[in-house]
């Protein structure tokens, strides 16, 4: 069931980073949302809601703010959820590329709401930095 980003939406990011981990690692890291606490620098709560696959609830809170998220793509070389919290959407996709020992991962994550509309700029520069910052917190996770 993957959905795409919303490429109309008025903050979109995109970046990716070269992993010196399995791919397998790399997803199994990714996927542990219990776990995000003690990787991602911004997270602070981190709650799956339902066993772990498609269509599963998670909440979670960063910089601040709550989310709340669903799982849209749990398969192969994808990992991607949809998520809601005062006046914001996003899709957030993750994949995955295994090369001799290396994992390339790509991420793309559009922003939409009335929020976000207000603060494009600004948000355009955060949503950039935070997927830096959660792709730097992976590798450096996944290298270990």
């Amino acid at each position: 069931m993957n959905i795409d980003i919303n490429k109309n939406a008025p903050v979109i990011g995109n970046n990716e980073i070269i992993i010196n981990a399995p791919m397998e690692k790399i997803i199994k890291t990714l996927s542990d949302i219990n776990n995000w606490v003690n990787w991602r620098k911004t997270v602070t709560k981190s709650e799956l809601l339902d066993p772990l696959a498609e269509n599963a609830s998670f909440k979670w809170t960063a910089d601040g703010l709550n989310y709340k998220s669903r799982i849209h793509t749990y398969k192969n070389n994808t990992f991607g959820w949809t998520g809601k919290t005062t006046g914001a959407y996003a899709v957030h996709n993750w994949y995955f590329t295994e090369n001799n020992g290396t994992t390339t991962v790509k991420v793309e994550e559009s922003l939409e709401g009335f929020f976000i509309k207000l603060t494009k700029k600004s948000m355009q520069n955060k949503l950039n930095n935070i997927i830096i910052n959660d792709l730097k917190d992976l590798k450096e996770e996944c290298e270990k």
